[in-house]
C-alpha cells in the first residue's frame, strides 16, 4: 500500500509516491520545485528511512520560538490517535496547507505515511482561496480530511460559497490558535464537520478536540483516548498520558475542568494582567467586547469599520499594569471608545476592575505565521508609546 499512497504538490499536481521518496528521488526531478517542497520531501524521506528523533519549532506566540526534539514513538502514537478518531482509511485524500517547520505540518505527513493516505500539499499562506478555486474548478477534488489555522478558514469563507467548501472540505481540523467568536458564528452556516484542536508541539499536535458546528457541537474540549487533563493550584492545565510517556506536562494555559475531564481554555498564565493586585485574563475581556462590536456598527453608522482588536497591558506607576484596548483599525476614535466603555459597564458579570483604562491604535499588530497575536511583543510596544488620553 505504501507503493500506492503519495504526495501531490499543489498547484502543479506533481506526484511522488512514498515508495519513490523512501528510495530517494533523483535530483533532476526536484530542479523546479520551490524550497518548501524540498522540506516536505526531505522530512518524508527521513521518516520512511526510520529516523528516530525530529527537531520541531515551537510557534513563538508567547515568547521566542525554539526548537525541541520529538521521538518517533510519540509522533506515531499521535498520528494513530488522529487517524482512528476521524476514521481515516487507506486511499483517502488529505489536504495540508501548513508549514512543515511546525508540528501540525509534520504530523499531517506522518498521518499520511502511517495511514497510506494521499496527501495534497500546498505552500503555507493565509489566503488559500485562489488555490481552492483552481483545484476545485479544474480537478473536482474532494479532501476527506483537511487541516487549517482559523485565519485560513476565515479568509476562505470571505470569498467562497459555503456549499463549495462543504463539498471540497467535508472535515476540517482547526488548530494553532484560538477561534474568535466572529469565526465561530460564520462556521455555523457550514455543513462540513469543523473541529478545533487543543495541543502543543510537546504533545506532537492535539490531545483534545472540540466540535464547533452541527447538532453535536460542543462547548468544551474532549480529551482523546489515553489522555487525562487536570488543573493545578494556579488553574494551569496539566496533561498526562501515553503521549507524554506517563509524565505530567504542565502547560501555560489557564483552564477549567468539568466532569469526564471535559475542559475549556480561559487564556495563558504568562499573559495574565496584574492590575493593582487583581489578576485579569485578557481573553475574558475580549469575549465580552465581541458582543458589543456588532451594536457599535449599528449605533455609530460606521458599517465600514472592521475590528481587529485585543486586550493588552501597559505599565502603570500606581497599578503596576493597566488594561489597554488595542486595535489596528485607523477609523477607531474616541466616540467608539466611549461607546465601548459604556456598554462594558452594563454587563452584569463584568467587574469594574476589568475595564480597559485606555486604548491605542497600532498600525500592524504583530502576529505569528499562523495568526496568533504576539501578546508579549505588543505589551513592549505599548510601553514605548504615549497615551491617547
Amino acid at each position: 500500500m505504501l507503493n500506492e499512497s503519495k504526495i501531490i504538490l499543489l498547484p502543479s499536481l506533481k506526484e511522488f509516491t512514498f515508495k519513490e521518496i523512501q528510495g530517494g528521488i533523483e535530483k533532476k526531478a526536484l530542479i523546479d520545485l520551490p524550497d518548501y517542497f524540498h522540506k516536505v520531501l526531505n522530512f518524508c524521506y527521513e521518516w520512511l528511512n526510520d529516523k528516530n528523533h525530529f527537531s520541531v519549532n515551537t510557534s513563538g506566540s508567547t515568547g521566542k520560538a525554539r526548537k525541541i526534539s520529538l521521538s518517533r514513538k510519540i509522533m506515531e502514537m499521535s498520528a494513530l490517535k488522529t487517524n482512528d478518531y476521524f476514521n481515516l482509511q487507506a486511499g483517502m485524500n488529505i489536504f495540508l496547507p501548513l508549514s512543515v517547520d511546525h508540528i501540525a505540518g509534520k504530523m499531517m505527513l506522518v498521518r499520511a505515511m502511517m495511514g497510506h493516505l494521499h496527501c495534497y500539499v500546498a505552500e503555507a499562506q493565509a489566503d488559500i482561496a485562489g488555490l481552492f478555486e483552481n483545484i476545485s474548478s479544474k480537478n473536482h477534488l474532494v479532501f476527506d480530511f483537511s487541516v487549517m489555522v482559523p485565519l485560513q478558514l476565515d479568509k476562505l469563507l470571505q470569498t467562497t460559497h459555503p456549499s463549495l467548501i462543504n463539498i471540497t472540505f467535508p472535515c476540517i481540523l482547526l488548530g494553532g490558535s484560538s477561534i474568535s467568536p466572529q469565526l465561530e458564528t460564520k462556521i455555523q452556516k457550514l455543513k462540513s464537520n469543523i473541529h478545533l484542536s487543543y495541543g502543543m508541539t510537546e504533545t506532537a499536535s492535539h490531545v483534545a478536540l472540540r466540535k464547533l458546528n452541527g447538532e453535536d457541537k460542543q462547548t468544551s474540549f474532549h480529551p482523546l483516548k489515553g489522555i487525562t487533563i487536570q488543573t493545578d493550584s494556579e488553574q494551569r492545565l496539566l496533561i498526562k498520558g501515553d503521549i507524554t510517556n506517563g509524565q505530567t506536562l504542565q502547560t501555560n494555559d489557564v483552564g477549567e475542568c468539568f466532569k469526564d475531564q471535559y475542559f475549556v481554555v480561559l487564556g495563558r498564565s504568562d499573559t495574565i494582567i496584574n492590575s493593582g493586585g487583581i489578576k485579569i485574563n485578557p481573553e475574558t475581556i475580549e469575549s465580552y467586547i465581541f458582543g458589543i462590536i456588532s451594536n457599535m456598527f449599528k449605533k455609530t453608522n460606521d458599517d465600514h469599520i472592521h475590528f481587529n482588536y485585543l486586550i493588552s497591558a501597559q505599565n502603570d506607576a500606581v497599578l503596576g499594569q493597566k488594561c489597554i484596548f488595542v486595535t489596528d483599525n485607523p477609523n477607531f476614535n474616541h466616540e467608539h471608545w466611549e461607546f465601548l466603555i459604556r456598554e462594558l459597564r452594563k454587563q452584569v458579570e463584568f467587574s469594574a476592575t476589568m475595564l480597559p483604562k485606555n486604548w491605542h491604535f497600532i498600525n500592524k499588530l504583530p502576529t505569528t505565521t499562523i495568526g496568533k497575536f504576539k501578546r508579549i511583543e505588543i505589551i513592549t510596544i505599548l510601553n514605548n508609546i504615549k497615551n491617547n488620553n
